[in-house]
C-alpha cells in the first residue's frame, strides 16, 4: 500500500484503447491522417496543462493513446469524450452515415501502475502496425501515429477541421487523383492551427522511484521494438504473409466491412507487480463507496457530504417533489 500510496503523489499514466463497431474508416494516407491530428491537437489544445501526450497510433478501425495527466485526472473523461465525439463526427460525414454506431464500446482507459508495465505497452502501442502486418518496421508506418524512429520529444501543428467540412466519400476504392484533390480541399479550410506537444518518455516522471534514466530506456525500447519487428519478419516467412503496397492501403475502400473479433473482458489498472495492483483495486473500491455515500446524502438534502476528488459530481437534485396542477 505505501508502494502504492508513494505513486499517488505524483502523476498518472493511461494506456486507452478505442475500437469502432464495423467498418474500417482509418484509411492511412494524407487526408485522413490530417484531420485525425487536427483532432488530437485541438483536445490536447483545450487541455493544456493538464496532460501530457506520449504517444498514438491510428490502424484501420481502432486507436491506441498513452498519456500522462497532471493532478486529478476528473478531466480525462471531458477530453476523451470530445476526441472521440469529433472523431465519430468525422467517421459519419466520410462514410455518409446518419444513426449507425461508431464505437464498438466506450474507451478503455488503463491505469499503468509501474515502470515496466508502462514501457511494455509503449512498445506494444509502436510496434501495432508491424503486428497488423501493415509495415516491416514501427518507424515506417504512414498512417496517423507519432513514432518517427527516435523518441525525442517534439511539436506538431494541425488544422482542425469541423466534420461539417469533410467530403463524404462512395463506397468504392479511391483514385489518386480523387485522394490529391481531397487533401488540396484541406488547404482552403479556414480553420486555425493547432499545436499538440509530444513527450514519448513522459511516463517516466510517473515513477520517480523507478531509477529509470532516459537514455537508458531510449535504447531499451529501440532494442525491443527491433526484436519485436524480427519475430514477426519470421513469422510472416513462415506462413508465407506479404507486406501490402502503400498504395492499396492508401487508397483502400473506407466503406469495407469489418467487425471486430476482440470482445473480452476489459480491465481498468495493469500492473507487474500484484502487490500494487491489488492496492490500486482496494483504493478504487474505497473511492466508490465514497461516491455512493456522497450520493446518498445528497439524495437526502444532505449536501454537506463531499464527492472524493477525481469523481463525476452530479448536478444539484430537486429538494420538493413535483405537483401535478389541475388543468
Amino acid at each position: 500500500m505505501k508502494k502504492f500510496r508513494r505513486m499517488q503523489l505524483h502523476k498518472k499514466v493511461y494506456f486507452i484503447t478505442t475500437r469502432l463497431a464495423r467498418r474500417l474508416p482509418f484509411v492511412p494516407n494524407k487526408y485522413v491522417n490530417s484531420i485525425l491530428l487536427g483532432i488530437i491537437a485541438r483536445g490536447a489544445q483545450r487541455h493544456r496543462g493538464q496532460l501530457t501526450i506520449c504517444g498514438f497510433v491510428f490502424l484501420s478501425n481502432h486507436y491506441h493513446l498513452m498519456l500522462v495527466t497532471k493532478g486529478d485526472p476528473a478531466f480525462l473523461p471531458d477530453f476523451m469524450n470530445w476526441v472521440n465525439g469529433e472523431i465519430a463526427k468525422f467517421v459519419k460525414k466520410l462514410l455518409g452515415l446518419s444513426h449507425e454506431k461508431i464505437w464498438e464500446k466506450p474507451y478503455n482507459d488503463i491505469t499503468l501502475l509501474d515502470s515496466e508495465t508502462a514501457l511494455r505497452k509503449f512498445v506494444y502501442m509502436l510496434a501495432n502496425p508491424v503486428a497488423a502486418n501493415f509495415v516491416e518496421r514501427a518507424a515506417e508506418w504512414y498512417g496517423c501515429g507519432t513514432f518517427q524512429g527516435s523518441l525525442e520529444s517534439y511539436t506538431f501543428r494541425a488544422k482542425y477541421i469541423r466534420p461539417s467540412k469533410v467530403v463524404s466519400l462512395p463506397s468504392r476504392r479511391l483514385k489518386k487523383r480523387r485522394l490529391a484533390e481531397l487533401v488540396a480541399s484541406l488547404k482552403l479550410v479556414d480553420s486555425a492551427m493547432c499545436e499538440c506537444r509530444i513527450d514519448p518518455l513522459a511516463w517516466i516522471q510517473c515513477f520517480p522511484n523507478s531509477g529509470l534514466d532516459k537514455v537508458a530506456t531510449k535504447r531499451q525500447i529501440l532494442q525491443e521494438l527491433t526484436r519485436i519487428e524480427a519475430e514477426h519478419a519470421a513469422r510472416r516467412r513462415r506462413h508465407g504473409i506479404n507486406i501490402p503496397r502503400r498504395k492499396d492501403l492508401e487508397l483502400r475502400n473506407p466503406h469495407a466491412a469489418h467487425t471486430p473479433k476482440r470482445n473480452g473482458r476489459q480491465v481498468f489498472c495493469m500492473s507487474s507487480d500484484t502487490s500494487l495492483r491489488v492496492a490500486f483495486i482496494e483504493q478504487y473500491d474505497l473511492f466508490c463507496r465514497k461516491c455512493s455515500e456522497a450520493y446518498q446524502a445528497w439524495r437526502r438534502g444532505d449536501f454537506s457530504v463531499p464527492f472524493p476528488p477525481g469523481a463525476f459530481i452530479p448536478p444539484n437534485l430537486p429538494r420538493a417533489s413535483i405537483v401535478n396542477l389541475p388543468i
